[in-house]
């Protein structure tokens, strides 16, 4: 279930080709970079922030997902590019006293590597078109921490975390919702993977340590530009 948006879309891309054009409607000659930005929700499916810590978030999950890329066809149904993505997620822990806060967010700064194969070409006329879409990048995270007691924090309370950077995976598709002349507004849904090794610092005691995992299913809409300036 973690992975069935993704795979719902490529399913349906799979199914819902069509003819490439009507008579009637001239051919678009592609740019060669295609640029474009999506912004949307994150959905955690892993462990969570600080799993096997010790320590039981009240509440965690993961947050806004934010992405710009740079697309180029290299076959009329293959398109490349890179693309850089930011993702967010949080836990809140139970504070050791009356009055207290403890709030962790994780940010992920993600470039990636994109290659997207296309029921036909994208910005040919035909009515909307799906895609498949696979990613392979290098995660960078980082973790802020707020920790706040009246009376100081007492021994045995979660301090500082640090996440680690690893690399970074993604799997899913997406379909034009609606196209005038050369831009494309599209919903895009894929699973992605970001699991690293954290260390939690612990007031009076030993380092905590695990494995983040804010892998999920992203939902997001976005953009996507076919420049005449830059046509081939």
């Amino acid at each position: 279930m973690r992975r069935s948006a993704a795979i719902t879309l490529i399913l349906l891309g799979t199914l819902a080709c069509r003819p490439a054009r009507a008579d009637d409607e001239p051919p678009r000659r592609p740019a060669w970079v295609q640029p474009g930005g999506e912004v949307g929700g994150h959905a955690e499916t892993g462990g969570g922030v600080i799993p096997r810590s010790g320590f039981n978030p009240r509440e965690q999950g993961g947050g806004v997902t934010l992405g710009l890329s740079f697309m180029s066809p290299v076959r009329p149904r293959v398109v490349t590019g890179f693309a850089i993505e930011l993702s967010t997620a949080r836990a809140a822990i139970a504070p050791q006293t009356v009055i207290g806060e403890q709030t962790y967010n994780v940010a992920t700064v993600r470039p990636m590597a994109r290659a997207e194969l296309w029921c036909r070409p994208p910005f040919e006329p035909g009515g909307p078109t799906f895609f498949a879409m696979v990613g392979a990048g290098w995660n960078f995270n980082g973790a802020g921490t707020r920790i706040t007691y009246a009376a100081g924090a007492p021994a045995g309370t979660a301090g500082d975390l640090h996440v680690s950077n690893r690399p970074a995976f993604e799997l899913g598709g997406g379909t034009e919702l609606v196209r005038k002349s050369d831009v494309a507004v599209m919903l895009e849904a894929f699973w992605l993977y970001d699991a690293a090794p954290y260390r939690l610092a612990v007031f009076g005691e030993s380092d905590r340590r695990g494995t983040a995992n804010l892998s999920g299913v992203s939902v997001v809409i976005g953009a996507r530009f076919n420049p005449g300036a830059w046509r081939l």
